[in-house]
């Protein structure tokens, strides 16, 4: 059940709000504008503009639109302001009585939480402790009775332009599967192997990219899919994202991407969709659009977004303090770096998770880098649903920089270093005992959606050789399989669950 967090304030109607506003200013310094650990205030307006009320209530939420369907639901009629503002995000209802009641939504740039990485629980929806996130609150204690009457009135916005673009319509599909064993058409090639591919009998399938092309693997129908697309114009890094039925290629630059719908030819993105860097989101056929970039000195926003582009939920918020690049968390929301450490960026804030790097990512893990106050290096792992951090013996060069996985097992992480030859070398580490060894296979490295793969029962790992062919490695014996079909050159990889 959505619960407020707190109040944020009284609001009363002013026939002067700023001589009212400046005698709270001068007579008891309290200022109209301005932020208490979370408590905002805001600048009054007057009476006419405000609610018929002679003051309004105001409450705290973490998740406005959680909340809105929880109260719409019980059969309250709620307004939600569709204005996105610096101040938050602002509804407003009647309770049985007819007394005006705001909802505000802070925005996430104003919430750390988790000054100490021991604190964090990064896939919880869970609001820290109360020790934790009040510290504040009992400092401006005294305070609080001053708030409740303070002058301050909220001008709500009339109108907000819908933004539901949505991608033109699907053409009709084209069959993805044929009775022979191979099957041509002008932009699509399928082919049957005539078995299953390494044995391989759960749903799911690897959809990768190369120049010019998306390619599905269904290995347990042993059946390859080759969609022709048109080469990228950017030769920077792209992101690889996988839907319930499609497969989203899209650059980091603003230049075209691509969407390929199972059996479909390859269509250009459109819409909100078309510009801007794209992650994956926490729910299947959800993505994360992001605009501004990071270390540019402006608030960077990323939106979630269904695949018609029509905006899903709150927005993520990093303030312009972060450092780049962003990256996904391998969990549906994105790593950033920022002052004090390494960061998982969520709609309600952000939440430290290290005070290093994080060299690996994986569903249910993190594995990262800490150092002490004498510079002495170590792993450490994470777990994301309980927030337990667990130290690897032994220390760890800081030189290089790993990009990696975790198998979501939590076994194994695969890590891609630079050699003495500046040659980026696959690496297992052990996490029970920390022991670290080079299979020496030159892959791509990089996070999830990227080069290095586990598939969803760890018992398989994938890369993308520098050379572009597909690495499959057995987690068991940590041998290469030779594969049993041909495939164009390849340069990204991802998983897509089954169902």
């Amino acid at each position: 059940m959505e619960q407020v967090n707190g109040l944020g304030g009284a609001f009363l109607r002013a026939r002067d709000p700023a001589r009212l506003r400046h005698w709270y200013a001068d007579q008891l310094g309290a200022r109209a504008v301005a932020e208490f650990d979370g408590l905002t205030l805001f600048a009054a307006t007057p009476a006419e503009q405000g609610p018929a009320n002679t003051w309004t209530l105001s409450f705290l939420v973490t998740d406005l639109d959680a909340m809105v369907d929880q109260l719409r639901a019980g059969g309250a009629t709620v307004d939600v302001d569709p204005a996105e503002r610096p101040e938050g995000r602002f509804a407003q209802l009647r309770d049985p009585e007819d007394n005006l009641i705001q909802l505000v939504e802070p925005p996430s740039v104003q919430r750390i939480h988790s000054a100490e990485p021991t604190a964090v629980r990064v896939l919880d929806d869970e609001e820290p402790t109360t020790t934790a996130r009040h510290t504040g609150w009992r400092r401006w204690g005294p305070w609080l009775p001053l708030l409740l009457v303070m002058v301050l009135a909220v001008v709500f916005l009339a109108t907000r332009e819908d933004d539901t673009t949505a991608q033109p319509p699907r053409p009709s599909p084209t069959p993805s599967r044929g009775t022979t064993s191979a099957t041509e058409s002008d932009a699509i090639t399928v082919r049957d192997v005539g078995e299953r591919v390494f044995g391989v009998t759960a749903g799911w399938e690897l959809l990768a990219h190369g120049p010019d092309s998306v390619v599905r693997i269904e290995l347990a129908e042993g059946r390859i899919t080759i969609t022709d697309i048109p080469q990228l114009r950017s030769s920077g890094p792209a992101s690889l994202i996988a839907g319930p039925d499609w497969v989203m290629v899209r650059p980091l630059d603003d230049v075209p991407g691509y969407l390929v719908h199972d059996g479909e030819p390859a269509r250009e993105l459109q819409g909100e969709l078309g510009v801007g860097y794209v992650f994956p989101g926490p729910r299947s056929g959800e993505v994360w659009v992001g605009h501004g970039h990071a270390g540019s000195g402006d608030t960077t926003v990323l939106w979630r977004r269904a695949l018609s582009g029509k905006r899903v939920g709150t927005p993520i918020r990093l303030p312009p303090t972060v450092s780049p690049p962003i990256t996904s968390d391998g969990a549906g929301y994105v790593l950033a770096s920022s002052a004090g450490g390494t960061y998982v960026a969520r709609p309600d804030g952000l939440r430290r998770v290290t005070t290093g790097q994080v060299d690996a990512v994986g569903p249910n893990h993190l594995l990262a880098t800490e150092c002490d106050e004498r510079a002495r290096c170590g792993h450490v792992v994470i777990n994301r649903g309980t927030g337990k951090r667990r130290p690897l013996g032994g220390t760890v060069d800081t030189t290089t920089w790993p990009r990696g996985t975790i198998a979501p097992d939590g076994s194994v992480a695969a890590v891609v270093r630079d050699d003495v030859g500046n040659r980026p070398i696959l690496s297992i580490i052990d996490l029970d005992t920390g022991q670290e060894r080079t299979l020496g296979v030159s892959v791509r490295g990089g996070f999830a959606q990227s080069g290095v793969e586990f598939s969803p029962d760890s018992e398989w790992l994938f890369a993308i050789a520098t050379s572009g062919a597909l690495v499959a490695i057995d987690t068991e014996t940590f041998q290469t399989r030779s594969n049993p079909f041909r495939l164009p050159s390849l340069s990204r990889l991802t998983i897509r669950p089954a169902n």
